[in-house]
């Protein structure tokens, strides 16, 4: 079973300033199911303490989790602050064991069907699939063929004219992020709130996480 209802729509905050990756963020847990907040933000593990009590977070109709997780560090930081998820770039048993004890689940980066094999013989049932853009809906098509066991979570330079293929070729899960600090960019607070909206049809509620390392 999947952290993530099929469909759901994970909004990536990354962001260098801080202050501009806050109102992405409680913009995006306004209204879609789940926010990732990257380490790569600056005080991320504040943001997402903050986000916790977000009244959408609290009643789980929007998940908080923490992304590019990379060491067991890291994760240690993000589940004190109460991240719901992890997720990182790259597959780390590390982490993978933090993620477990914690009961927390945990989705790796692959990028190959070596990567995603392996990442699911260490107990991974759900995936990110990055950078996505690169490799393409097929190339999905082709990963659930040969492992449809494994739950896949297509993240990078995916927008929301993107999100249909990408569903239809078996997604339980899109990443979709650069196109809010865009729509922030260029239209302010009112374009950001258009670009979340907009995703919303795509974005269902999703189910309460499972526990353990098995996301």
């Amino acid at each position: 079973m999947s952290v993530f209802a099929g469909r759901a729509i994970i909004a990536v905050v990354r962001h260098h300033d801080a202050a501009t990756a806050r109102v992405i963020a409680f913009a995006a847990a306004d209204m879609l199911p789940a926010v990732e907040v990257t380490y790569t933000v600056p005080g991320a593990s504040e943001l997402i303490a903050d986000l916790i009590r977000h009244d959408r977070a609290v009643t789980r109709e929007t998940l908080v989790g923490a992304g590019t997780v990379c060491d067991a560090a890291t994760a240690r930081q993000a589940i004190a602050a109460g991240a719901r998820f992890l997720v990182a770039p790259n597959f780390d048993a590390a982490v993978a064991v933090v993620a477990e004890d914690a009961g927390v689940p945990y989705v790796p980066g692959t990028f190959s069907p070596t990567e995603v094999l392996a990442a699911a013989q260490q107990g991974c049932s759900t995936v990110k699939l990055f950078p996505a853009a690169t490799l393409g809906p097929d190339f999905l098509r082709a990963m659930i063929a040969v492992a449809p066991h494994v739950r896949f979570v297509p993240t990078g330079g995916i927008g929301a004219a993107d999100a249909a293929s990408w569903f239809d070729a078996g997604a339980t899960a899109i990443g979709i992020g650069s196109s809010f600090a865009h729509a922030l960019a260029s239209g302010g607070v009112t374009g950001l709130a258009a670009e979340v909206a907009a995703l919303v049809d795509l974005a269902p509620s999703i189910d309460s996480p499972t526990t353990g390392v098995l996301a």
